[in-house]
């Protein structure tokens, strides 16, 4: 039982960290419902690129306002793909899964602005068990967590209590703390893509990678890359970003052409 014990307490401890996470935002502020109201019209009556470009700064005014809202973000999203701004699309919309997974509509734009599925079926043997990673949000697998660590906690509880309910207790309980740890797990997974990994997408008609960080040193590939194409950011010096594409080609390029997230 003592492994157990363990095995539940630090469970619980993380519970507290999780807890903080997935607090509560705060409510609505008429201003940002105002704002919101005005960008989507400013959105729906564009006609121009500028004017899509506008639509996208009363969104962004909207999220400095009220904070990360997934239909703010996707709302982000639509107005920078028709102004033809397709990183900075790619980039609203990434973060608007974090709220909205499972809204059709919002991956159904952001595979048009790829130009392929956001999440495809290949992956790691890790993504492969944690099927459900793509489908909850940041906050669902939080609860998930804290879920699954009380109810094991709760059953390790009675067992101690009820003597009589040990039989069907403790195969019980020794199921939940898998399920518990598969989402402490999947929740080390979100945070990490997150909070600890930058992203970017290139937002620029073209964009020629570097061996270093100025326009003096040689292009890094044979080819320039292409509007939209994604990046995991590296390192940032001065104006210059270090970027991976793919899974090993690295090069520098100018940071106010990526839109990170």
């Amino acid at each position: 039982m003592t492994a157990a014990r363990t095995t539940l307490a630090a469970l619980a401890l993380a519970t507290l960290a999780v807890v903080g996470l997935a607090g509560c935002a705060s409510g609505s502020d008429l201003e940002a419902v105002r704002l919101y109201d005005q960008a989507n019209r400013r959105l729906l009556e564009a006609k121009s690129p500028d004017e899509f470009v506008q639509a996208a700064a009363l969104f962004d005014q909207v999220l400095q306002r009220g904070g990360e809202n997934g239909a703010v973000l996707h709302g982000l999203g639509n107005a920078w793909l028709q102004a033809g701004h397709k990183g900075a699309a790619i980039a609203a919309y990434r973060r608007a899964l974090a709220y909205r997974p499972r809204d059709p509509y919002l991956r159904a734009n952001l595979a048009q602005a790829l130009g392929r599925d956001p999440d495809p079926k290949e992956g790691s043997l890790l993504r492969m068990l944690l099927f459900w990673q793509s489908d909850l949000s940041y906050g669902e697998k939080a609860w998930l967590l804290t879920g699954s660590v009380a109810l094991a906690c709760f059953v390790f509880a009675l067992a101690r209590v009820a003597p009589r309910t040990r039989g069907v207790a403790r195969p019980l309980c020794g199921g939940l703390v898998v399920v518990a740890l598969l989402a402490a797990i999947s929740f080390a997974v979100e945070v990490h893509d997150r909070e600890l990994t930058s992203h970017g997408a290139v937002d620029a008609p073209e964009l020629v990678a570097r061996k270093g960080n100025a326009e003096s040193f040689e292009p890094a590939f044979n080819e320039p890359l292409k509007d939209g194409t994604e990046l995991l950011v590296l390192e940032q010096r001065g104006d210059w970003l270090r970027v991976r594409v793919g899974q090993s080609l690295e090069g520098w390029v100018p940071a106010d052409r990526v839109a990170r997230w």
